[in-house]
């Protein structure tokens, strides 16, 4: 038996699923123009690759890519298993690596910097808030995709 809770919970999920789409179709209506190259319009690039990565995430949220689900869909993103340094979406779980301390977080926000090299920000359980590079992140184990 499904519980009252359990039907509002996924039905938040898809709402929020529906609302990033809606969002996302907004952003690529928004594209009037095409770039000659990929640099040639940041602002609409930006725009466009975080609708993207907000429709993945609620996606990812809605059960669209687990293993073996209806949909055929699949996640790749984190490092894999023989270090090569991968992306991350938002709400990946992940721990800094190397240098002199630890943090353990989530993905809260991926952008670009103007130099075109990507950033995560990532939260951690007190609310406090980290930028790294890929190559300074891995995954934590129980939350690979894929």
């Amino acid at each position: 038996m499904t519980s009252n809770q359990d039907i509002s919970q996924r039905l938040a999920a898809q709402a929020k699923e529906f609302d990033a789409a809606t969002a996302f179709v907004r952003a690529m209506n928004g594209i009037h123009t095409v770039a000659v190259v990929d640099d040639d319009y940041p602002e609409v690039r930006h725009r466009y690759e975080s609708a993207l990565a907000d429709l993945m995430a609620a996606m990812a949220s809605n059960g669209r890519f687990e293993p073996g689900g209806r949909y055929g869909l699949m996640m790749v993103s984190g490092s894999s298993s023989a270090g090569a340094v991968g992306r991350y979406c938002k709400g990946d779980e992940v721990e800094k690596i190397g240098g002199d301390y630890t943090f353990v977080g989530h993905i809260v926000s991926v952008f670009e910097k103007r130099s075109d090299e990507t950033r995560y920000v990532v939260e951690d359980d007190r609310g406090v808030l980290h930028i790294y590079s890929a190559k300074n992140l891995r995954p934590r184990e129980a939350q690979r995709h894929g």
